[in-house]
């Protein structure tokens, strides 16, 4: 049986599967994880990660996701400004 949680916001009930978290957590790590690892070999995915991870910031419902990206974004921004300056396409105006 599924572990489910169950928070009360406001006058809303939401029961939420634990391990749904736990599997958006380990999917954030790993992506994490590409980043550091590829650097600028990561560029053809940065748009679509940042576009994901922006919004998983203020994810309600998980600490580590929120602590997972708010650490990855610095690496994003890293892979970014490197992809530009081994001349990817993008110039630097694309990475602020």
């Amino acid at each position: 049986a599924e572990e489910v949680e169950t928070l009360i916001i406001g006058d809303r009930k939401i029961c939420i599967r634990t391990s749904t978290l736990e599997e958006k957590s380990t999917a954030c790590i790993m992506l994490c994880c590409y980043v550091e690892e590829l650097q600028e070999g990561f560029f053809p995915y940065i748009d679509e990660i940042v576009q994901l991870f922006v919004p998983l910031l203020r994810f309600a419902f998980h600490e580590e996701v929120r602590s997972t990206v708010a650490t990855g974004m610095p690496e994003l921004l890293k892979a970014a400004k490197t992809s530009v300056e081994k001349g990817c396409g993008k110039d630097l105006a694309w990475v602020k």
